[in-house]
């Protein structure tokens, strides 16, 4: 039992030494833009708004990670804005500024 403990242990732990130091592949703009769209076209399904309706990506301004992305909707209520960021290790983040909700799909 004990064996079995210890070759567990150590398989985790080989893989999270390879997963540390193992180098990446760099993101560069073209791939960061690609991470960004596929996630918020996600988002848009997972959450029920029309990502037709935004313009964009843009690239905007972004703290702490290399790239930014904005997808805008202006109409006469207001604007909409969706930001993705995409961090070193191609990991996204989601922010919506603005009433989303009234850009929901309403249920069939």
């Amino acid at each position: 039992m004990r064996r079995r403990l210890f070759l567990g242990l150590a398989i985790v732990l080989s893989a999270a030494a390879l997963w540390l130091f193992f180098p990446r592949e760099p993101v560069t703009p073209e791939k960061a833009r690609a991470l960004a769209i596929g996630a918020f076209e996600r988002s848009a399904q997972q959450l029920r708004f029309d990502a037709a309706r935004f313009d964009g990506p843009s690239p905007t301004a972004a703290t702490n990670v290399p790239y930014g992305f904005e997808w805008t909707f202006r109409d006469e209520k207001g604007e909409v804005s969706v930001i993705i960021w995409v961090d070193d290790d191609g990991w996204t983040t989601f922010a919506a500024d603005g009433p989303l909700e009234r850009l929901q799909a309403t249920p069939q």
